[in-house]
């Protein structure tokens, strides 16, 4: 009977675990991760009075908020989800969680996120984490099923967390903090695009009208090919506003180059060929690092 009982005990707290494993999980943990690594960024850049509460509280704010809205994400997509190989596995899909139990936790932390910020941190990063989560969840995420411009739309709340750490710390929207925005930005479009192109038959089959879906393959390539020549000059602004450095602007210009280069080797495949395409995803998960850590070490080393 002891036996019996210990696993039985056993068993709910694996269970439990499991429950929150799947929680987590709803969040999109990397995603989470590298939004408040952002954010941490764009508050450490601004050079403003250093608070150690308000950089806590922001932090957490911008957690919560992009992970409701990745959670909230996955509920409204739950069915879409269980369409594609990538995604059946989810915890909705795959009904190890309740779609209610979804859209409750999703609610929570949104309203959690907004109450620390609007109370703890300042109103305009409350305001605009709001306006990130609305954009995301209920703009982004259906529209993606009736228009390529969706793209877009997502860009936009997910280039905001360099945005709010910066008005976290200096309590405004300024030039630089606009700045790392546009960068974020730019960066996803030729991102996203080389995953649209990747996996334009899964797209398709889940009904995302992505822009690959619709547009010949040579325009895509070609897209992506000119977004990442227009993100070098974005990208030396911080120079023009004395963010950054020498440093910074070197080899922000040279890692720039170097993705050009490898998008325009992309440009020149034929249709139905990803193989360079697909260094081009991996490139721009080298590109973004790399001119984040050089603007940190930049501001670190020289400023």
């Amino acid at each position: 009977m002891a036996s019996d009982s210990i696993e039985i005990n056993k068993l709910k707290e694996n269970s439990r675990l499991l429950f929150l494993k799947d929680l987590l999980l709803l969040s999109k943990p990397r995603i989470t991760l590298m939004s408040v690594l952002m954010a941490l960024g764009g508050f450490y850049l601004s050079n403003a009075e250093f608070s150690a509460s308000v950089l806590m509280y922001s932090m957490l704010g911008v957690a919560l908020i992009v992970a409701s809205a990745n959670t909230l994400n996955m509920y409204l997509e739950r069915d879409t989800d269980s369409l594609m190989k990538r995604t059946s596995k989810r915890p909705l899909p795959d009904k190890r969680l309740s779609s209610k139990t979804a859209l409750i936790f999703g609610v929570v932390l949104g309203v959690l996120s907004l109450l620390i910020l609007y109370f703890f941190v300042n109103r305009i990063t409350t305001l605009l984490a709001g306006i990130a989560l609305v954009l995301y969840v209920w703009v982004y995420t259906p529209l993606k099923y009736k228009s390529p411009i969706a793209l877009f739309i997502g860009a936009v709340p997910g280039a905001f967390p360099p945005l709010l750490g910066w008005t976290s710390a200096t309590g405004k929207v300024s030039e630089p903090g606009l700045v790392l925005f546009l960068i974020l930005f730019l960066w996803q479009i030729p991102h996203f695009l080389a995953i649209a192109l990747i996996r334009k038959d899964e797209y398709q089959f889940a009904g995302i009208k992505a822009l690959p879906t619709i547009k010949k393959e040579s325009i895509i390539k070609s897209q992506i090919f000119i977004y990442s020549i227009i993100m070098i000059p974005v990208s030396l602004l911080l120079l023009y506003f004395r963010v950054s450095g020498l440093f910074y602007g070197v080899v922000s210009f040279a890692v720039g180059v170097w993705f050009s280069k490898e998008a325009y080797s992309g440009m020149q495949t034929k249709d139905g060929d990803f193989s360079k395409v697909k260094k081009v995803y991996y490139g721009s998960l080298i590109y973004l690092p790399v001119i984040i850590f050089a603007l940190i070490l930049d501001i670190t080393l020289f400023h």
